[in-house]
């Protein structure tokens, strides 16, 4: 599943230009690599508009460093893997040397660079998490706890590192704590918990992209926060495991989706001064984002509620197999997240990414995953909310979902859901080898008919009892309620009699069926033909809208060696409002001009023609006003 030949090796002279300062406000979008290669290739970078660098180099001298102006540098060697490797490296009352050695470089960099942000790097969770067990006092914390527990045990535990660092920066407001997941799916709401000021999220291994970045904007939405969104190919390295096509696509993806942070890491990008093919596509994408005008607010309709207690995580991917032993479990807690591929089709299941869909097309719009706490203001962003996975139900919890319900949203949730904490404890846990849990947790309110009509009963097999009073049944399973619905205010909620959506059988295909039924009202474009390669993001910027659209069926997957489907050609159908006299130009997205495209109406809606080769960005609104607001309207 290579990317093969030396096309690395390969030296292109950079003719692209530098980005020029414009009369209209850029947007504020970060790229970063991995600082692997020369200094020269770095004053390259830097001055196309590589703005961060992933600093892995020995210090130079200040003449060296003439004309280099990083607005951040990333740290990896600080985190807690690093420096624990030894047992009792994390003491604190002395600091240790591994971590005052990381200290120096950071104060050496402040220094050295007046505006730069220090990012320190927080390892990937698995690894991190084990080597804070060498510590005897924060062992003490993570022993015998249910998984509960033990997440606030970590939640203390980063808090505290975060703080103890700090201490000893000659700057601390110009550190920034960035952690960074090797999971794909691991609830980045932990990470805001422990302290970070940037939630960071990557495929590595070529884990599914869409959840990689639906995962981390969905938490850093919630909580106010920089997204960072990456590429690993790790164990690969990018010569064997990402095409240069396959680069550019993620990186733009990452730009159109609402990422703040974008880039790529571990790969050999330049050879000497020049960069190679995929440094160009790095380079010309960093350029684009100094040119761009200010992006809108992301319009995104349906939220995907990753519940306390959720350990789901890394999603393997065969040419992995490095990877697998050390970061794969089979939790069956998990299996809800099949339910994804309604919305990335064939992304692969809940154990395994589909090496030829690193993205997928988005037939019903993109997703949110979102934290368990997100406030309902952040809730009532989205028509259709599911839970999956494992939640740990209380009662303020309970109370903003039945306001949401009440005020339009429509809920999807099962029994297991409204679990309280509790459960199973965790001797030696790792979330690396977390199991599905053993003991039955008690639901923390029998009395739910406020919400969904029905008072809940024993469990018998896999089915929870339920005593109707005011909802309507959906489903039945061997005479019993399987799925019940009761409509409050503007909105409606259903509840599964199951631990999970996919307990059984028939469960998942009922869950199918309505999530598809809901999602296909919701959604907010419509093209003619189908196509499960053809992902959009929206979003909306004062009167206008922006649109963008990505063919991931032109990259081969994987790495270059697959199939092309060729370019996309098709009618797109809008299914929310617009002025009745409106105008769209396409965007190049190389100089910045618009060009003029017709629109139509097509079922009392507005529509365009559309030819979509790998991206294709559109501005849509009310004519005479669209190109004046793309260009100067919005705020930082």
């Amino acid at each position: 599943m290579g990317y093969f030949g030396d096309i690395h090796k390969i030296p292109v002279e950079w003719t692209g230009g530098f980005p020029d300062r414009k009369d209209y406000p850029v947007d504020d979008c970060q790229t970063f690599i991995w600082w692997i290669f020369t200094l020269s290739g770095c004053k390259l970078a830097n001055k196309t508009g590589v703005d961060a660098f992933i600093w892995g180099t020995d210090k130079y001298t200040p003449e060296q460093l003439e004309g280099f102006n990083p607005r951040a540098l990333l740290f990896y060697d600080s985190s807690a893997g690093w420096s624990f490797r030894e047992k009792g490296a994390s003491y604190w009352g002395d600091i240790i040397q591994p971590i005052r050695e990381c200290i120096d470089k950071y104060n050496y960099c402040l220094q050295t660079f007046p505006s730069v942000e220090i990012w320190v790097g927080y390892l990937e969770q698995f690894w991190r998490d084990r080597y804070l067990k060498n510590n005897p006092e924060w062992a003490n914390l993570l022993e015998q706890k249910n998984r509960f527990d033990w997440l606030r045990a970590t939640f203390k535990i980063n808090t505290q590192w975060k703080e103890n660092i700090l201490k000893e920066t000659l700057s601390p407001e110009r550190v920034k704590f960035l952690y960074d997941s090797n999971g794909a799916a691991w609830p980045m709401a932990y990470y805001h918990h422990q302290g970070a000021d940037i939630l960071g999220n990557k495929s590595i291994g070529r884990q599914n992209c869409n959840i990689v970045l639906a995962n981390v904007r969905g938490a850093a939405t919630t909580y106010n926060k920089k997204s960072f969104f990456t590429a690993d190919p790790y164990p690969c390295w990018i010569k064997h495991q990402y095409s240069p096509e396959e680069y550019e696509q993620f990186l733009y993806a990452g730009y159109f989706g609402g990422a703040d942070i974008i880039g790529v890491q571990c790969g050999d990008f330049f050879v000497r001064d020049l960069p190679n093919p995929a440094g160009v596509k790095i380079l010309e994408f960093a350029k684009f984002t100094k040119t761009h005008p200010l992006r809108g607010k992301q319009v995104i309709k349906i939220g995907i509620v990753r519940g306390f207690g959720d350990m789901w995580s890394f999603i393997y991917c065969p040419g992995s197999d490095e990877l697998e032993t050390n970061m794969f479990s089979d939790n069956k807690d998990n299996a809800d997240y099949n339910l994804l591929d309604i919305f990335y089709p064939e992304f692969g299941d809940y154990k395994h990414t589909n090496p030829d869909r690193w993205f997928t097309g988005t037939p019903y719009g993109d997703i949110d995953m979102l934290p368990w706490d997100a406030p309902l203001e952040k809730l009532k962003e989205y028509s259709l909310i599911i839970y999956t996975g494992i939640n740990a139900m209380d009662d303020k919890q309970y109370e903003k979902l039945k306001e949401y319900v009440k005020q339009g949203g429509k809920l999807i949730m099962a029994c297991g859901h409204l679990q309280k904490e509790g459960g199973d404890i965790l001797t030696n846990f790792d979330p690396a080898d977390s199991k599905e849990e053993i003991i039955e947790r008690d639901i923390f309110r029998n009395d739910v008919s406020d919400l969904f009509g029905v008072e809940i009963g024993n469990k018998e097999g896999d089915i929870y009892r339920l005593k109707i009073s005011d909802a309507q049944v959906v489903s039945e399973i061997n005479n019993q309620p399987l799925i019940v619905k009761k409509s409050t205010g503007k909105g409606e909620a259903y509840l599964f009699a199951t631990k999970h959506l996919t307990t059984t059988k028939q469960g998942e295909q009922e869950a199918r069926r309505i999530i598809k039924q809901m999602a296909d009202n919701i959604s907010l474009i419509e093209f003619s033909p189908k196509s499960e390669w053809l992902q959009y993001f929206i979003q909306k910027k004062d009167d206008i809208y922006i649109l963008s659209f990505l063919n991931h069926g032109r990259m081969k997957y994987p790495a270059g060696n697959g199939p092309d489907y060729g370019i996309y050609k098709g009618a797109i159908t809008l299914k929310f409002d617009l002025p009745q006299d409106c105008e769209a130009f396409e965007v190049n997205t190389t100089d910045m001009s618009l060009k003029s495209i017709p629109v139509y109406k097509r079922n009392n809606k507005t529509a365009f023609n559309i030819s979509v080769d790998k991206k294709t960005e559109i501005v849509i609104g009310p004519a005479g006003k669209t190109a004046n607001e793309f260009f100067h309207s919005g705020k930082r």
